[in-house]
């Protein structure tokens, strides 16, 4: 929340964005101020709902569904956005490589999952 106030203390992004929406800057800072408080207040409360019921099996039932249904629909955006944060993202980068030695050394589909096989990809 502090960064996000910090960009708009910037005197450019101050001037313009006053400019476009006819608002002081102490307006602007308020109306900014006010949405995030509402965003952190509602996270809050869903990460208090989640928590209270996560071990009940009807709610990670509908969890696991609303997950799937919401990948499935966004399966396209979702690839492009990481292929396009792989590509401007160094570090990002690094850790997904990384990842992907590790789970290519896997051994899946077996009764011991913590198996490897072989040596990790050098990347």
């Amino acid at each position: 929340m502090t960064s996000v106030i910090e960009q708009i203390a910037k005197p450019t992004i101050n001037i313009y964005l006053c400019k476009k929406y006819g608002l002081s800057y102490d307006e602007l800072l308020h109306h900014v101020s006010d949405n995030l408080a509402k965003k952190n207040k509602s996270n809050a409360v869903a990460l208090q709902y989640y928590y209270d019921h996560k071990n009940e099996p009807e709610y990670q039932e509908k969890l696991m569904l609303s997950r799937s249904t919401y990948y499935n629909k966004n399966k396209i955006k979702l690839r492009a956005m990481t292929l396009a944060r792989y590509e401007n993202d160094l570090t990002f980068r690094e850790e997904y490589q990384r990842y992907q030695a590790k789970y290519s050394q896997k051994k899946r589909g077996c009764n011991n999952p913590n198996e490897n096989r072989g040596r990790p990809r050098k990347y």
